[in-house]
C-alpha cells in the first residue's frame, strides 16, 4: 500500500498538491524528541504488522498561537517478507516516541485497537480510536488541506517520504457532494498515508 509510483488513478486528483506541500517546508526546522515551552504536543498513529508499516506522528501546536502546527516526529516500523511486525514492540515503540514529547494520549485508527490499549497500558499511554467512516475520514483530511493553505502547518525539510505519501493521496468526488478519500496500492509496502495532523486532543 504506498505511494511512490508516481501515478494517479483515473478518475481522481492528488489531494495534497506538490506546492502545498513544498510550502509546508521549514528549513529551520529539524525532527526533535522533546516538545518545547509554549508549545502542546500531540500524536496520531496508524498500525500494520504484516501488509502495511505502523507509523506514528508527533506534532505540536503553539500555545499563544493555537493554529500554528509543527510535525515535529515521524516514526515508521517496517515489516519484513515472512517476518510480521510484533504489536507489542510497535506499540512499545509508539510508547516511547509519545512520551519523550509528553503525549499521553494517543489518537489510533480502529485495527486491532482493544489490543494496541492492552500493550499500552503498562507504558502509561492511553490510546483512543480515531473517528471512523469516510465522511469523518473526508472531514480529517480537508481541515488538514485547510491548514496548509493557510500556511499554519511546518515541518522539517528532512520528511521527505512524508511529502512524498501525502502527495499520493487521491480525491474523488462523489454523488451527493461528498468526496471519497483514498490512496493507491503498489508493490512497495507502506502504511496508507493519511493526514499528518493528529485530533488535537489529549
Amino acid at each position: 500500500r504506498v505511494e511512490f509510483d508516481g501515478e494517479f488513478a483515473a478518475g481522481g486528483g492528488g489531494f495534497f498538491d506538490a506546492d502545498l506541500l513544498r510550502g509546508s517546508i521549514d528549513p529551520e526546522l529539524v525532527e526533535t524528541n522533546m516538545c518545547p515551552s509554549g508549545w502542546l504536543p500531540f500524536a496520531g498513529a496508524d498500525v500494520g504488522l504484516k501488509n502495511d508499516n505502523s507509523a506514528i506522528v508527533i506534532v505540536h501546536r503553539s500555545v499563544t498561537d493555537p493554529v500554528v502546527i509543527r510535525i515535529a516526529s515521524v516514526l515508521e516500523l517496517k515489516p519484513k517478507k515472512n517476518q510480521p511486525l510484533s504489536l507489542a514492540v510497535v506499540v512499545g515503540e509508539f510508547c516511547r516516541v509519545a512520551k519523550m514529547h509528553g503525549v499521553a494520549t494517543v489518537t489510533s485508527d480502529h485495527h486491532l485497537m482493544s489490543e494496541v490499549q492492552l500493550h499500552a497500558a503498562p507504558h502509561g499511554v492511553r490510546f483512543v480510536q480515531a473517528p471512523g467512516g469516510a465522511p469523518a475520514k473526508a472531514e480529517q483530511h480537508i481541515r488538514a488541506r485547510d491548514c496548509m493553505r493557510a500556511d499554519t502547518v511546518r515541518m522539517p525539510a528532512s520528511f521527505a517520504r512524508l511529502r512524498e505519501q501525502l502527495g499520493r493521496i487521491i480525491s474523488t468526488p462523489q454523488s451527493g457532494g461528498s468526496l471519497k478519500i483514498w490512496s493507491p496500492r503498489s508493490s512497495s509496502m507502506g502504511p496508507r498515508p493519511k493526514s499528518p495532523l493528529p485530533r488535537t486532543q489529549r
